[in-house]
């Protein structure tokens, strides 16, 4: 089990679900099958408006606009001041950035690691620890101390302008089960 649980992050993927949690719980009409509500998430006092429509009895497509999602200039938001960084890990040089939109983030360049589509390719045990390397030197970068999430990155040859990209948990030695909207929104 978790010893703690970290507050501090927003999570678009559990606030994607709390307008379904509101209609099965009888907060809202269950007859209508589209509808929009604010959502504000007492961790981060931060806002959203979710949308969803064409809903049948467990669901559907729901939309989230976060309202105030990203820091108000592009400064704000690249936590180190400089929008890249190449730090030595296990005697290899990763290029990063660290970024903070809805939650910090630290894009590593997963090619670097080996990985030419992260989407795919999951992390191998020893691939874990040059990642806790790699964040480490990113958050001593930092100029106030903050838990940094943990997204490699690829580019896709056939496809200019895409990238490959898994979220990561280099300290439980897991992956993101599918993709954090947090994390989709920041890399975006």
């Amino acid at each position: 089990g978790l010893g703690r649980v970290d507050r501090s992050f927003e999570c678009g993927n559990i606030a994607s679900a709390v307008p379904l949690f509101a209609r099965l719980s009888g907060w809202c009409r269950a007859d209508e099958p589209c509808g929009e509500a604010w959502i504000v998430m007492a961790n981060t006092g931060r806002r959203l408006l979710a949308r969803w429509k064409d809903w049948q009895d467990t669901g559907g497509p729901v939309s989230l606009t976060f309202v105030d999602a990203a820091p108000a200039d592009a400064r704000s938001a690249l936590l180190t001041g400089a929008p890249r960084h190449e730090l030595n890990a296990g005697g290899r040089a990763i290029p990063l950035s660290v970024v903070r939109g809805l939650n910090p983030y630290v894009f590593i360049d997963g090619s670097a690691l080996g990985f030419d589509d992260p989407a795919t390719q999951p992390p191998a045990e020893d691939t874990y620890e040059l990642l806790l390397q790699a964040v480490g030197g990113a958050g001593a970068q930092l100029h106030q101390p903050v838990a940094l999430k943990v997204c490699l990155v690829a580019g896709c040859p056939d496809a200019p302008g895409t990238v490959s990209a898994r979220i990561v948990y280099p300290a439980e030695r897991r992956s993101h089960q599918s993709f954090a909207v947090t994390g989709a929104a920041t890399l975006a």
